[in-house]
């Protein structure tokens, strides 16, 4: 089992190692998540939340959800197409960002397992790429830890 917090510190091992310089935040945008045995509800608010926490890094300009969908939908593409590397490329272009976050959440019995990667959006390398297994949708985001972590506060 790996540590609760590995989705967190890809956060954070990105920002700190992907973080730019230059006065200008690099823009990045979150794809909603391929998900399997997971129910549409739980992966969009995965996604949510993992937007949520990199726009409170202040270091990216993130794209909301709403845009990415309008941008895409004048385009005449579905979100939906896009799990793989060489999408990020495309949607990137589209989107005018530098990095594009590819995330999957499915169910094995009792497990949840995300895999998270940071691809490059110009030239669909993967910069990181890290897994997190945990026994509920609420700890594979970090929900239910920020939680017990403010009541213990």
């Amino acid at each position: 089992m790996k540590p609760r917090y590995e989705i967190f510190l890809f956060l954070l091992f990105t920002l700190l190692f992907k973080a730019n310089a230059q006065a200008n935040q690099p823009r990045i945008a979150v794809i909603p998540l391929n998900h399997i045995n997971v129910s549409r509800s739980d992966a969009e608010a995965i996604t949510e939340l993992s937007e949520t926490a990199l726009v409170k890094t202040e270091i990216f300009d993130v794209i909301e959800q709403s845009q990415i969908s309008n941008i895409l939908e004048a385009q005449e593409y579905s979100i939906s197409d896009c799990n793989d590397e060489q999408c990020a490329i495309v949607f990137g272009k589209l989107l005018a960002t530098e990095q594009i976050v590819l995330d999957s959440v499915f169910k094995i019995g009792s497990l949840y397992v995300r895999n998270t990667k940071l691809i490059d959006a110009q030239t669909g390398g993967v910069a990181v790429d890290t897994a997190a297994y945990e026994e509920s949708p609420c700890t594979v985001t970090g929900v239910a830890r920020d939680q017990d972590a403010n009541q213990n506060s």
